[in-house]
């Protein structure tokens, strides 16, 4: 009786799992990033461990590194206080960059149980800007209609990057 519980257990999570979205991330499905100033009318297909940078439908986005933007923000967490950096030096710029170049975008892990401010907007010299939404350190994107959480892998060097601009009180 107990082994029967189980499988049934077993068997109900996996269908839930597929139902949600998550189990569908080897299939091409429609991706959008939730509120991007700039973006492609046609949608990419989402690939585990395909670039951010190429993931999300925003062809400004596609150009970097090569392309420096105008500045750099982002909003983020550090210690639990809500943080917002700005970067304006091209050095500090050109090295944010290729840190955001060499993320990946991985396995879809949950939908969204909360709303999370964190995020990364590049602003262009035209005046345009490209919004990346996160939840944590996790990327928020809209796959066919729905809100899923993507981890990244290498979004870490980049958010201790960005920390070391945090003052600190003593």
């Amino acid at each position: 009786m107990q082994k029967r519980r189980f499988f049934i257990m077993t068997i109900l999570i996996f269908f839930v799992f597929l139902l949600s979205g998550c189990g569908k991330q080897n299939q091409a499905s429609n991706v959008s990033g939730q509120a991007t100033e700039t973006s492609a009318s046609t949608l990419e297909p989402y690939l585990v461990g395909e670039k951010l940078l190429q993931f999300l439908p925003d062809e400004k986005l596609k150009r970097l590194p090569d392309v420096l933007p105008r500045a750099f923000r982002a909003i983020i967490s550090v210690d639990g206080l809500t943080e917002e950096i700005l970067l304006v030096d091209t050095q500090e710029l050109d090295y944010a960059v290729n840190l955001l170049a060499k993320i990946n975008v991985e396995e879809c892990v949950s939908v969204p149980a909360g709303n999370s401010n964190h995020s990364f907007t590049l602003i262009w010299q035209d005046g345009t800007s490209s919004f990346i939404p996160l939840n944590g350190r996790k990327l928020e994107a809209t796959v066919k209609g729905k809100s899923r959480l993507f981890r990244l892998q290498g979004i870490d060097e980049l958010w201790l990057y960005l920390e070391s601009y945090v003052e600190k009180d003593e």
